[in-house]
């Protein structure tokens, strides 16, 4: 009776404790998209264009997100952190960085809707700043 009753404790502790384990990590990607949408609203209210608050709300998305990669590799949300992050680069016309994570969801999940999306948007704005070197290594990229 006492052996049962420890391998039902051990059982309950580990459900407790990887259900815990996934509320922070969901809390987490949450918080991230809630700041990354915040940024993008405002973003858009402003005409789209930047300034500082603006900017430090896609920073702190961008940093959320890395957290979730860094900390939750085996996410079924790694590709949408990935695409959140390139999507803040882009508004941040940081283009290089937006290329280096674009690379990583290329290798990471080369099928999702989100590695399409990805691109759609970061060869759109490539060809709008006229970086044509860019967009052609994109373009290698996802073929």
């Amino acid at each position: 009776m006492v052996q049962r009753n420890k391998i039902f404790l051990s059982i309950f502790l580990s459900f407790l404790f990887s259900c815990s384990a996934f509320k922070a990590y969901f809390n987490t990607f949450y918080n991230a998209k809630k700041i990354f949408n915040e940024a993008e609203e405002a973003y858009k209210k402003n005409n789209y264009k930047l300034n500082p608050g603006i900017k430090q709300g896609y920073e702190k998305a961008i940093q959320k997100f890395l957290y979730v990669i860094k900390y939750y590799p085996q996410s079924p949300f790694i590709d949408d952190a990935l695409y959140y992050i390139i999507l803040s680069y882009i508004r941040l016309e940081e283009y290089d960085k937006a290329i280096k994570k674009f690379e990583e969801i290329v290798k990471y999940a080369p099928y999702s809707k989100f590695t399409l999306y990805a691109f759609d948007k970061l060869s759109e704005n490539l060809i709008e700043k006229e970086k044509f070197e860019e967009f052609k290594y994109v373009y290698v990229l996802i073929k």
